[in-house]
Parts: structure tokens; sequence; C-alpha cells
């Protein structure tokens, strides 16, 4: 079977098939029907479907596409775009942070001396536009800052769980200020459902297994937690703590200088890496500074002055909605969809890269016009 592509090339299904799978879509050939799930691109079907309404949803699709590349394209309003594209939204409502790690842009960027705030209006905004596009998808409390360092962020959490009942709250941490069964407990009680906790070695410390299982083995004992390693590796630990009051709750180490992302090009001793393959992140995800720039990526953030060309939009002027679609969001999808070089400094990212696909890339197509 072959399918031609809203600008003209012809695509084999099985190269659709392996650039489904590199966005963890799910396809299948079934009794000669074509079925695909793929939330990215608005379209979401696991079904055997009859050609006629497999050629529609397949249409549908490719205007979705074209929409998200294209300020101009008249298929979607631009809350239309947002509602059927957004997935995760990640939303930094302070500024702090106590750590200042070598694999991060806060060992060079004071986030100590001060703890700014978004403002609550912001805020609220925010959870409104959310309701407003009946989002179901993920909002998460990180960015730069450490989200359990002050605790207006149970406040936070409880405002968005009442705003937005279906969503997953998630945050990460690097467990500093988590030493407690108490603390823990409020969370989930608030209403945060996922918590990726992360141990962090001393800077110029050596990753060696035995000694990191040994401290989150004690990390565990002061929370008063049982758990299970899942992972054990030379280079990742993963242990998930027994505690049923979180959908999910895991506590993981990584070496940094095996697994670390160059963070946009500002940590220079991890810039090691070529990017050909394709970024989807910023077609379904929104990242949210403290002070309201709307970032394309975990990777940029609005206080680095490198970065500040990348800043989409900022939230006390422009609308969610009216960010998304703006000209300056669909020429970076544009710039990013496709395989091949990317532009700096998304070039050396390999931030979300599947090794296995990229081995196939030259025989993959490039979506943009």
């Amino acid at each position: 079977m072959k399918i031609r592509h809203k600008i003209g090339k012809v695509i084999k299904s099985s190269t659709i098939k392996r650039l489904l799978n590199y966005e963890s879509g799910v396809y299948r050939k079934a009794s000669g029907t074509f079925a695909h799930r793929r939330k990215m691109a608005g379209v979401t079907f696991e079904t055997s479907l009859p050609k006629q309404i497999e050629k529609t949803l397949l249409e549908e699709s490719n205007k979705n596409m074209l929409a998200l590349i294209d300020e101009n394209s008249p298929y979607f309003s631009k809350k239309q775009l947002l509602k059927t594209n957004l997935n995760f939204i990640e939303v930094e409502v302070f500024s702090y942070c106590n750590r200042n790690c070598w694999f991060c842009p806060n060992s060079m960027i004071d986030r100590r001396s001060e703890n700014i705030y978004m403002s609550e209006e912001l805020y609220l905004s925010i959870l409104k536009q959310l309701q407003e596009i009946s989002f179901r998808g993920t909002i998460a409390f990180s960015r730069y800052n450490e989200p359990l360092a002050d605790r207006i962020i149970l406040k936070r959490i409880e405002q968005a769980r009442q705003a937005l009942p279906q969503v997953v709250l998630h945050t990460n941490t690097n467990g500093d200020y988590l030493n407690d069964r108490e603390y823990l407990d409020e969370l989930a009680r608030a209403g945060l459902n996922k918590l990726y906790m992360q141990c962090y070695l001393k800077n110029g410390e050596k990753f060696e297994k035995d000694n990191i299982i040994s401290i989150m083995k004690k990390k565990m004992a002061k929370i008063g937690l049982e758990f299970e390693i899942a992972i054990q590796e030379e280079s990742h630990i993963l242990i998930k703590p027994k505690y049923s009051a979180l959908q999910e709750f895991v506590y993981q180490a990584i070496d940094f200088n095996s697994h670390g992302v160059d963070r946009g090009g500002t940590i220079s001793s991890l810039i090691n890496y070529e990017r050909s393959a394709p970024c989807f992140i910023p077609f379904s995800r929104m990242y949210i500074d403290f002070n309201g720039a709307v970032m394309p990526c975990c990777n940029f953030r609005s206080d680095v002055s490198e970065h500040q060309k990348f800043i989409l939009g900022d939230l006390n002027e422009s609308s969610m909605a009216e960010i998304f679609s703006s000209s300056r969001a669909c020429k970076l999808r544009k710039q990013l969809c496709g395989f091949g070089k990317k532009l700096t400094p998304c070039g050396t990212c390999k931030f979300g890269v599947n090794s296995e696909v990229e081995k196939t890339i030259p025989e993959l197509p490039d979506f943009r016009p």
C-alpha cells in the first residue's frame, strides 16, 4: 500500500510505520485496511477502518500537520489548533532552585539568591485557558526551579486539580525538601498524580552504582517507604517506592556524563552529538517560565541570552492559542519536522532521539514543503 501525502510525495506504508513508531504511534495492517494511533496529529483511532473513512482521517491528519507549520493555514482556528494538539504543559510557578548542578544552566545562572513567583493572576489565567479547550493532558510543575522548595506548590496543585479534574499533575524534584512522609502525603492530597525524584550527586562526584544505591536506600528509610529496585545499570538506577497514594512515584539516578543533554548548547562539555532526527516536541507541548515566557521545549529557557530569540511569546501579553499558532512557532516546527541538519542549538540535541529509527533516516522522507 502507498499513500500520497498532502504535499505530493508518495510514501510507502512501511516508511509511515517507522515514522509513526518514532513518535510512539501505533500502526498495523489488518484485513486490507489501515489503522494507526497518532495523538500529536490530532487523530486517535485504533481499529481497522473502511478505506473511505481511512482516507478522510488521513486527510484531516495532514491538514493538522500543515496548520502546525503554516500560520496562514485555513484549516483550524487558533483555539482549535491548540485543543487538537496540546497534550503536555510545563509551568514554572517560581524561580528558585537550591542547587547549581554542573549539567544544568543553573551552574551559570543565579537561581538561588532570590525567588521570583509567577503571579497568581497569570497562573489562574493559564488554568482558565486550559479549561476552555477541555484539556485532559499532563501539567508538570518543573522547569529549572526546585518545585518542592516552596510550599506554595501545594496551593498551585490544588488550584490545578480544582480547575481541571481530569488532567495528570506531575512534578520532578531533586528530593532535598522531601524528607518525611508528611510532605509526600500533602502532595498526594493536593492532587498530585506523578512524582519523579532524582538522586543528584555533588559536582565532581563519580557515579558509582553501589554508593548511589546506598544513598537511595537511606533516603527511602528517611521518608519511611519500602521500595523495589527496577533498574540497576552502570549509568542508570531506578527504584520504585511503595506508595499507593500516587499514580506513579519513581526515584532514579542518572550518570549525566553518559546520558546528559547540552541544554540548548549551554553545557559545552555535553555538546558531542549531531542531530539528524526530527523533533516533534513543539507540536504538542508548551513550556512556560516563571515570567510568562513560552519556550518551545524543556531545553530552552528565557533567562539564557542565547535562547531569547526562541521565546515563542509572552502569556502576559498574548493567549496560549495565539502563541501556539504564531508565525514564530510555525516556522520553528517547519525547521524541525524533517530529517537532516538542524538549526543551532537544536543541531546538537539528543533529547528524545530514538537511535533505532535514526539508523533508517536515509529512507525516510522530508515532510517540509
